[in-house]
């Protein structure tokens, strides 16, 4: 496949995706208050399914953010510790040369 049609493919792929996580709340609302058949609804454990789908996707955007910031801060500290003079020769680390 040519790289067009991989994007355009991946860029339907996250809308269709990104439509699921939009209207599935709505449609949890509207099903919230139904005649509940007891241990074994059907409805209740598509509810239980949704919430802890939700649960598990809000940890890993929370680990994700926190990874990114990680990420930034040591990409920045090192371009920080690459633009003070003298910070590339190991003399000016502080590293002692046994000549």
């Amino acid at each position: 496949m040519k790289a067009s049609v991989k994007t355009v493919l991946s860029v339907l792929l996250v809308t269709a995706l990104l439509f699921v996580m939009v209207s599935a709340p709505f449609g949890l609302a509207h099903a919230f208050h139904h005649d509940c058949s007891g241990e074994y609804c059907p409805v209740c454990a598509l509810i239980l399914a949704c919430a802890s789908a939700y649960a598990h996707l809000m940890r890993a955007a929370v680990i994700l953010v926190l990874a990114g910031i990680c990420l930034i801060r040591t990409v920045l500290r090192e371009k920080g510790d690459m633009s003070r003079p003298g910070s590339v020769d190991p003399v000016g680390r502080g590293i002692r040369l046994l000549n």
